[in-house]
């Protein structure tokens, strides 16, 4: 992506702003001190607040722009969250400063899943693991890295029911693996399903890029 270093929009300790760098490096180097422990990013009130201010509005309001439809209102703010989502958002506040990369900032704001600690659908809850994660992504991304993310399974990523599973009696659906199946491990051994949550259904996209 170009220009991934210029007009960030920026939450400036209560005003909405651009910060710009001279290059690529600068940029990287800038997103460098702000990588951290997980545990030690000190999120606060204002942090909380400004990483999901659009899918807070959209709990209380149903819609995210209140505009009509293609008023210069509604496409200046849309032209606004898509810049967002492909720059990512720095948030300053009382001498800290957080940077929100595009995908976590997206995710936050505009792509509700499956919620198990609350059994609904909702949008995600901010997390001090995620948040090191997509910095960890944005850094190898500047740096001309490849990354793999190791997570444990159904955290945030779906699972279709009709995926094969290969049990003790034979192939099996993931929907129909029951509590007390015995499951083969990639080494040989089995495994006992001993809990089987239902997830309920989710909307399935394809996305079909162009350069």
């Amino acid at each position: 992506m170009d220009n991934i270093y210029t007009d960030i929009p920026t939450w400036d300790n209560g005003t909405w702003t651009t910060t710009s760098f001279d290059s690529r490096d600068e940029w990287r180097d800038y997103v460098l001190t702000l990588f951290k422990e997980p545990g030690q990013y000190e999120f606060d009130e204002v942090s909380n607040e400004i990483f999901i201010i659009e899918s807070a509005k959209f709990r209380k309001d149903k819609v995210y722009c209140v505009a009509p439809f293609k008023s210069k209102d509604f496409i200046n703010y849309w032209e606004d969250q898509k810049t967002k989502c492909r720059l990512g958002v720095l948030i300053k506040s009382k001498g800290k400063t957080w940077y929100l990369s595009r995908d976590y900032y997206m995710w936050l704001n505009f792509l509700p899943i499956f919620d198990k600690e609350q059994q609904k659908f909702d949008f995600a809850q901010i997390r001090d693991a995620q948040y090191h994660m997509a910095l960890y992504e944005i850094l190898a991304e500047l740096f001309y890295k490849h990354v793999a993310i190791l997570k444990k399974r159904q955290i945030a990523s779906e699972q279709p029911h009709s995926e094969p599973i290969l049990t003790i009696d034979g192939w099996k659906t993931m929907g129909d693996v029951q509590i007390g199946d015995l499951l083969w491990n990639p080494d040989g051994t089995l495994t006992s399903v001993i809990n089987k949550t239902n997830n309920g259904y989710s909307d399935v996209y394809e996305f079909i890029f162009r350069n």
